[in-house]
């Protein structure tokens, strides 16, 4: 169902957040207690989601996602030119670098898209309005986007144009 999902992927996120700091041997310890937040699970389900945030953590090609300088969970709220609206949103890990910021948000689909064409577009809209939210911030850095595919433990980069025009067509619709 499409509630079961999105907690599915509240769990998933829940442990991507709050495990990444620990030592590997403790996540399993760890664990339970993260996900009773998020009610009774059965083992199955634990194992499920447990498997899949353990994998995106160990994976060698996010070590600089769960890297200790990178920021968590950080609130952003501004005002769009483009929507011509508030918004606001939450970026799940985000590196500030010298010439670059990347933005990065944990995405827990059953079906990962091949390629950042096949994006959908309500995703696109929500990193489009980061980007704009961030070269507010920090006009002198590039702004560069990713998705992780929790499913695949798959850092996706989106093209900065592919998500300022999902978020040009938002605010044409």
């Amino acid at each position: 169902s499409e509630e079961g999902a999105k907690q599915r992927g509240r769990r998933v996120h829940a442990l991507l957040e709050h495990l990444w700091d620990q030592p590997p041997a403790s996540w399993r310890a760890f664990a339970p207690m993260i996900l009773a937040a998020e009610g009774a699970l059965t083992d199955a389900e634990f194992e499920d989601v447990f498997a899949e945030a353990a994998a995106v953590l160990s994976a060698p090609s996010m070590a600089a996602i769960f890297h200790p300088d990178a920021l968590t969970e950080v609130s952003l709220t501004g005002h769009s030119a483009i929507l011509q609206a508030q918004v606001m949103g939450q970026i799940d890990r985000l590196l500030v670098e010298p010439t670059r910021v990347l933005a990065v948000d944990f995405k827990s689909n059953a079906i990962v898209p091949k390629n950042s064409d096949a994006v959908p577009e309500g995703i696109l809209r929500q990193m489009g309005a980061y980007a704009e939210l961030l070269g507010a911030i920090y006009p002198d850095r590039r702004i560069d986007l990713a998705i992780l595919w929790t499913n695949s433990a798959e850092l996706m980069e989106v093209p900065h144009t592919r998500v300022m025009d999902a978020l040009q067509r938002a605010a044409n619709a």
